[in-house]
């Protein structure tokens, strides 16, 4: 039921707005259980998750975001806000940068994007690449 589903979005964007971010992921948790196609109530929870310093499920619902509407900006940018946070900057640069292809002009992205480009060079090689394969960590030291 949509309806019931924007209806509850509508009440959990009240708690959100108070700061009141648990209340307001229940709130949207049961409008995605009417409607799991709308990548607003997947964004919205997780910028709540953020507001509560949940990092992690904040990624999460920018994943599922972006996966309901892959050409909506919003969700790259809850996907690598939370991915910076996590500080797992490469990552974030990546989610970013495909956010600002979908749209070059939100500063929000654009912004984000420059943090987490700066924070990347500030990041000592070892942590820079610590996921990399030996040979590849070669490489890309190689090439900094």
């Amino acid at each position: 039921d949509k309806a019931k589903a924007l209806e509850l979005k509508a009440e959990g964007n009240k708690h959100y707005a108070a700061g009141r971010y648990s209340e307001a992921i229940d709130l949207y948790t049961k409008a995605i259980s009417f409607d799991a196609t709308n990548h607003v109530f997947y964004s919205n929870r997780s910028a709540c998750y953020v507001g509560l310093g949940e990092y992690e499920k904040a990624y999460k619902d920018g994943e599922s975001c972006i996966k309901a509407n892959p050409t909506w900006a919003k969700g790259y940018y809850r996907k690598g806000n939370a991915l910076f946070l996590l500080r797992r900057y490469t990552e974030a640069v990546a989610a970013l940068t495909a956010g600002h292809k979908v749209d070059p002009s939100n500063s929000d992205i654009e912004s984000r994007l420059a943090e987490a480009n700066d924070k990347l060079r500030e990041q000592p090689a070892s942590e820079k690449y610590k996921d990399l394969s030996p040979a590849d960590r070669a490489k890309a030291i190689g090439n900094d």
